[in-house]
């Protein structure tokens, strides 16, 4: 498991990129108010998407907030938030 100071570093950036996503979303009228609301929902899975976390099984509010989620709404974010590194000038993102 992380160490204490870590993990909540993490977990602030991992919110803060959701908020990011959103205002990206809002900036761009890409998705509606809906969408901009169950993203923030999702802060709930924070400390579950944190590399080294060890949660355990998501909470009832993070399925919960998953579930409501629109396909389009969370694939769209997903794809603005995989731009982010070139729109700052940055190299692109490789993933195993």
């Amino acid at each position: 498991m992380a160490a204490p100071g870590r993990h909540g570093s993490l977990s602030t950036f991992i919110s803060g990129v959701l908020f990011l996503a959103i205002w990206l979303h809002m900036a761009r009228g890409v998705q509606s108010q809906n969408c901009s609301a169950k993203l923030t929902s999702l802060t709930t899975c924070a400390s579950y998407v944190v590399p080294g976390a060890n949660e355990g099984r998501p909470s009832t509010q993070c399925c919960s907030a998953l579930s409501d989620m629109d396909t389009d709404c969370l694939c769209s974010t997903l794809r603005i938030v995989a731009q982010l590194p070139n729109q700052c000038g940055l190299s692109a993102i490789s993933c195993p």
